[in-house]
């Protein structure tokens, strides 16, 4: 087990260094708490096994938490930065590329919004994008800011519609001026109560058999 807590991680690279990872987590079972992880492209590699994130702060442009591992982000907050001109950002890029995985990535209250260099009127910013062809990915009870465009969602290229069906984005319960499902994408799934329990850290990670021994506190449940 791998437990970090009030650290700060930095890529320095820069906005045109392209993919620059500040931090790759692939222990068997990773907790994080209260950390703060920085970059741009690719900042936040969650490469494998079951991760829990809580109270941390995470800031990028493209792709900026990524990978394939089975991770829950519990209380975070997520700030998009300024891409590079003419480009996009893009909060997740989930690798799951399996129908029988059981990975992906859970956000529960947390909050979605920007920093201080975000023109939002100028760059877009999506909550994910498939990386790989059952991509799985939920968002439920957080707050989404007005940087997340109506649609939400975008394939890996920005003007491909041909989204596989084994593609997952699903939504519950959020709120904020981001939040409006009206214009999102047709492939997202909208999930219920019943659905959405089974993406919490109880459900999802399993986390009672093994978060207790870390001391950090966590919401079980919705």
């Amino acid at each position: 087990m791998l437990l970090a807590r009030d650290l700060i991680v930095e890529n320095t690279a820069g906005r045109e260094a392209g993919a620059a990872v500040a931090l790759r987590s692939a222990s068997k079972h990773s907790v994080f708490y209260r950390c703060e992880f920085k970059g741009y492209e690719d900042t936040l590699l969650a490469d494998s096994y079951c991760q829990f994130y809580r109270e941390c702060v995470i800031s990028g442009t493209v792709d900026f938490i990524y990978g394939n591992a089975k991770a829950v982000f519990e209380d975070c907050l997520l700030l998009a930065r300024a891409p590079l001109k003419g480009k996009h950002n893009v909060i997740t890029a989930q690798g799951r590329d399996g129908p029988d995985g059981s990975l992906g990535f859970s956000f529960q209250n947390c909050r979605v919004t920007s920093q201080e260099d975000l023109n939002g009127s100028e760059s877009e910013t999506y909550l994910g994008r498939l990386w790989k062809n059952h991509s799985h990915v939920v968002f439920m009870q957080s707050f989404l800011d007005t940087i997340v465009h109506p649609s939400g969602w975008v394939a890996w290229n920005k003007t491909d519609g041909d989204v596989p069906p084994t593609v997952f984005y699903s939504e519950y319960g959020n709120t904020g001026p981001g939040a409006n499902l009206s214009k999102r994408v047709p492939w997202l799934h909208v999930m219920d109560a019943g659905q959405a329990e089974h993406y919490t850290v109880k459900r999802f990670i399993h986390g009672d058999e093994w978060l207790n021994a870390t001391g950090v506190v966590y919401q079980p449940g919705l």
